[in-house]
């Protein structure tokens, strides 16, 4: 499973089970935006011996510079973390508030069953969040009156960004069935964490 989001100080999916878990060490693992790495995290010994093949194969190692770039990431990892669920609670709270917004995704936010899952099986929700607001807000005003937050598609790093998934990371997506059954809609937003709104857009809050 793709565990980026949570990283293994949140959620360790292979003591749940897990056969292997990827990431995409570029986010927060690196948490400055300046390095390009992955990894893949394995409870198979067969699994391991032919992914160690065939990167022993292909050479598919980082550089000297870019593994102390992540390792540098990783000794700040759990302070940059622990902040940005501290923020994204903030976040979480004043969207909720806000007369503009229509809905606030985050981990175990659907029900409380679902919540009593998520605290079970991690010790946080992570620092992306998703919102929708109302179909009389024009996001373009909004996205132009951010202050703190930049437009943009990222996560993980020490900048507060926000995008909108229907025209930035889901725009080849056919306006179908297949946006609705992925419940990207015209108004989505995500924020990612360091600091974060749409009728779509996601959010990512910094440290």
């Amino acid at each position: 499973m793709d565990n980026t989001f949570m990283t293994g100080y949140l959620q360790k999916p292979l003591t749940l089970g897990a056969d292997a878990t990827v990431y995409s060490a570029t986010k927060f693992y690196g948490g400055h935006a300046d390095l390009n790495a992955g990894s893949i995290t394995l409870n198979d010994t067969d699994l391991y011996n032919e992914f160690f093949f065939y990167q022993n194969t292909l050479g598919a190692t980082l550089s000297p510079f870019d593994s102390y770039t992540l390792l540098r990431g990783i000794r700040t990892l759990a302070i940059r973390l622990d902040r940005q669920q501290e923020n994204v609670a903030a976040v979480i709270a004043a969207l909720k508030r806000h007369p503009a917004i229509d809905q606030v995704l985050y981990p175990g936010w659907y029900s409380p069953a679902e919540a009593a899952i998520q605290k079970k099986q991690a010790r946080g929700f992570g620092a992306v969040i998703s919102f929708s607001v109302k179909p009389s807000v024009d996001l373009g005003v909004f996205f132009e009156k951010l202050q703190l937050i930049d437009l943009a598609v990222s996560l993980g790093g020490v900048e507060s960004l926000v995008c909108r998934p229907t025209t930035m990371t889901h725009a080849p997506t056919p306006r179908t069935s297949c946006r609705r059954s992925a419940s990207v809609t015209t108004w989505f937003a995500s924020r990612s964490g360091s600091r974060t709104r749409t009728t779509s857009s996601m959010i990512f809050l910094r440290p």
